[in-house]
């Protein structure tokens, strides 16, 4: 896994995607079907293609926990991007520690909890 969490589930060529995904992936039910029900979220037959595909996965709640702590995009585990965030907030108001990872975009920009002005194209005198 790199360093962003981005893993080549779908992949089935021997690359260096191979050695970095996570065991249980092997046995995934998507193993070998093409991403695109799975990351087009604004299309419902996608969704219910994927969600179909997720309802009879022998790993569905270890992708689920995967997306969960690396803040995933698409249907991962049977829930959408949405899904996810909505149970991510059931479970932190309820108490339970949910650990993600920071994305690191967002994390350059952070300096002691402010984030710092940036420089506006009409102010640096460019158009």
């Amino acid at each position: 896994m790199t360093e962003y969490g981005v893993v080549d589930v779908w992949s089935e060529s021997k690359s260096v995607f191979e050695l970095l995904r996570p065991s249980w992936q092997q046995y995934g039910t998507c193993r070998g079907e093409g991403t695109d029900i799975f990351f087009h979220e604004r299309y419902h037959h996608a969704i219910r293609e994927a969600k179909k595909l997720c309802d009879i996965c022998v790993v569905r709640e270890s992708c689920l926990d995967f997306a969960i702590k690396n803040d995933c995009v698409g249907v991962w585990g049977g829930m959408t991007t949405v899904e996810r965030r909505h149970k991510i907030r059931l479970m932190r108001s309820a108490g339970e520690y949910v650990q993600s990872k920071q994305k690191k975009r967002y994390a350059r920009r952070i300096v002691g909890s402010e984030v710092p002005e940036r420089e506006r194209p009409s102010e640096s005198g460019t158009i």
